[in-house]
C-alpha cells in the first residue's frame, strides 16, 4: 500500500491500512484510508467535507454480487448509525453499482475511490476512471461502511484505519506535491495573464488604427468634395485620328457653302475649324461625335449667318 496517493491537486497520506477478514479464513482484499492530515476521530473522518480516499487492493477473486451486496449492506449500517434514512440514497447507490459491471473483483486489481469537494466519489479501477456519484451524504455513508460506531465491516480495519501513524515520508511527499502544485498554477495563472495581456493589446491596437482610419477618412471627404474633377481632356492623337476626315468632309461641303457666300475656300476653312471645335466639345464631354450630322448643322448655321448678312 503506498504512503501517499493523488486525488485531483491533493497528496493525500495512508493513516492506516488493514485486511478484510470473512470467517477468519477469507482475506478478499486489503484496504487503506488516505486523508489530507492524520486523524483518529472515526465520526469526523466520517463527517469531514475534505479531499479523502479509500484504496482496496484485492488479493483474492470475488464476486461482483458478493461485493456489492457487502457494500450495500455497509452502507445501510452506516446510515442507520447517524440516524439517517437509506431510501435518499438508494437512487445514486443504483447508479454507483453501474459503474463496475464486470462480473468479479478479480485477485490483483485495485479499486480507489477518492472523493474531492464539489465533484463527488470518484470510482478509479486500476487507474482508470469509471465515473463519480455525488454528495457528501453519500461519501460520508460510505467510507462509514467501515468506520462507522455501531456495526463497521471489519472492526480490524476499523482500528488500523484510525492509527493515524502517518509516515514522514507521506509527509515529504505531500510536502513536494503540494510546491509543485503551486508552482503549475502559478505557471498557468502567469500564461492566462500574458495570453490575457496580448489579446487585450491586440483588440486595443485594432480599435486604435480603425479610429485613425475613420478620422482620415472624414477628414479626406471634404477636400475630395471641394476639388473639382479634373476635365477630360482630348489627346492630339485622337484629334488627328479624325482630322483627314474632317478636312475630306469640309472639302465635300465648301462648294455648297461657297456658292451661298460667293468664296469656297473661305468657307472650307470655316467648316474645318467648325467640325474640329464640334469634335473637341464632343469628345470632352464623353459624347459620340456625328461628322455627317455635324457638317449638315454647320452649313445650316453657314446659311443662316448670310441671310442675316444680306439684310
Amino acid at each position: 500500500m503506498p504512503e501517499a496517493i493523488q486525488a485531483g491537486d491533493y497528496t493525500l497520506l495512508l493513516n492506516g491500512v488493514g485486511m478484510r477478514v470473512v470467517l477468519m479464513v477469507v482475506k478478499p482484499y486489503v484496504a487503506g484510508l488516505y486523508l489530507m492530515e492524520a486523524e483518529k476521530d472515526a465520526a469526523a473522518i466520517m463527517k469531514a467535507d475534505e479531499p479523502m480516499a479509500i484504496r482496496l487492493h484485492m488479493i483474492d477473486d470475488a464476486t461482483r454480487s458478493l461485493m456489492l451486496s457487502k457494500l450495500y449492506d455497509g452502507m445501510r449500517n452506516s446510515v442507520t448509525s447517524v440516524g439517517g434514512n437509506f431510501d435518499t440514497l438508494k437512487p445514486r447507490f443504483d447508479a454507483f453499482k453501474e459503474l463496475l459491471p464486470e462480473p468479479k473483483f478479480e485477485n490483483g486489481s485495485i479499486f480507489e475511490f477518492k472523493y474531492l469537494p464539489g465533484k463527488g466519489l470518484q470510482i478509479y479501477k486500476n487507474a482508470q476512471y469509471k465515473g463519480a456519484v455525488e454528495g457528501v451524504d453519500f461519501k460520508e455513508a460510505f467510507f462509514g461502511i467501515w468506520l462507522n460506531k455501531d456495526k463497521p465491516a471489519d472492526e480490524g480495519i476499523k482500528t488500523a484505519w484510525l492509527a493515524g501513524d502517518v509516515s514522514q515520508e507521506a509527509r515529504d511527499a505531500q510536502k513536494q506535491s503540494v510546491a509543485k502544485v503551486k508552482i503549475e498554477k502559478e505557471a498557468k495563472l502567469a500564461e492566462a495573464e500574458a495570453k490575457a495581456k496580448a489579446v487585450a493589446e491586440a483588440q486595443k491596437k485594432t480599435e486604435e488604427e480603425a479610429v485613425t482610419t475613420a478620422e482620415a477618412q472624414v477628414e479626406t471627404k471634404p477636400e475630395a468634395a471641394a476639388m473639382p474633377k479634373p476635365p477630360v481632356v482630348a489627346t492630339a492623337p485622337e484629334v488627328k485620328a479624325t482630322g483627314k476626315t474632317v478636312e475630306k468632309q469640309a472639302a465635300a461641303a465648301a462648294p455648297v457653302m461657297g456658292q451661298m457666300a460667293g468664296d469656297s475656300g473661305l468657307a472650307a476653312a470655316f467648316l474645318v475649324n467648325a467640325l474640329k471645335s464640334a469634335e473637341l466639345i464632343a469628345t470632352l464631354n464623353g459624347d459620340k461625335f456625328d461628322i455627317e450630322q455635324e457638317t449638315q448643322n454647320i452649313i445650316q448655321m453657314w446659311k443662316r449667318m448670310n441671310r442675316e448678312i444680306s439684310k
